[in-house]
């Protein structure tokens, strides 16, 4: 009776953090901002690639899915940046001395924070490719375009998947780093510059941002890897950077 009791209550302590950590990045303006502008951008590039391949479009449904997530593949950068932000705003002010008292076990306190991620990074990551899917849709005219839906739900849950993990895993190295203009800084540089340069080569199928666009365009490269070697990827790649963030936490004096 006294471990039911105990598992109970620390079941009702995690929860707790939980919501402490969910309400923290429900109070932070900043974080809204960049969902917004997230959305906002991704409209904009959904209208501007639907209407550049409005002379060339057959009318296939994944021709509908490619073109519609493509814009994924550059507004993906405003959740690696939500999730920097989400972790670093612990360090501004020294509110982690606050954290700390309230939930003094550092590891319960980092998979609380990561938990808290989840929804708000799923829900918006969803919305984010049911939007750019949609507008893609109806710029080319419903009359003119094929529509899988089952294949349309499955790409956008794969996309909405990707975006969370790699929220997770920035939030990771905005832990790991502490400072949110060189994370993102770094980040950026990656997104834009190195992973481009990669492209196309073998091992480049092996890089979180590369090996995602297997899972989430109908039509993949024949040197890509399976959906479950790309699923693994993905998760490993998430589960080092957390687990090497919470290590690194844990261990050091504030």
């Amino acid at each position: 009776m006294k471990g039911i009791t105990q598992k109970k209550e620390t079941k009702r302590t995690f929860g707790n953090s939980v919501y402490a950590e969910m309400s923290k990045l429900w109070s932070l303006p900043f974080n809204w901002l960049i969902l917004i502008g997230t959305l906002g951008v991704t409209i904009a590039f959904a209208l501007i690639f639907s209407i550049n391949a409005r002379g060339s479009f057959s009318g296939e449904a994944t021709e509908v899915i490619s073109i519609g997530l493509t814009p994924i593949t550059y507004t993906h950068a405003g959740f690696f940046v939500f999730g920097v932000i989400a972790s670093c705003s612990e360090y501004i002010g020294g509110q982690v001395r606050t954290t700390l008292i309230a939930m003094p076990n550092r590891i319960e306190q980092k998979l609380a924070a990561t938990v808290a991620l989840i929804p708000i990074g799923f829900i918006s990551a969803v919305l984010v490719s049911v939007t750019s899917v949609t507008i893609t849709y109806i710029m080319f005219g419903s009359g003119n375009a094929e529509l899988d839906i089952w294949l349309t739900l499955h790409m956008i849950f794969n996309s909405a998947i990707y975006l969370t993990m790699m929220t997770i895993l920035s939030a990771a190295i905005g832990t790991m780093v502490r400072k949110s203009i060189p994370v993102v800084g770094g980040i950026f540089l990656y997104l834009f510059v190195i992973s481009p340069l990669l492209l196309g080569q073998t091992f480049s199928f092996y890089l979180p941002d590369i090996v995602s666009y297997t899972l989430w365009f109908p039509n993949a490269p024949e040197e890509a890897p399976p959906a479950i070697v790309a699923w693994l990827l993905l998760i490993g790649w998430t589960l080092a950077f957390l687990i090497t963030s919470i290590v690194i936490a844990k261990r050091r004096d504030m």
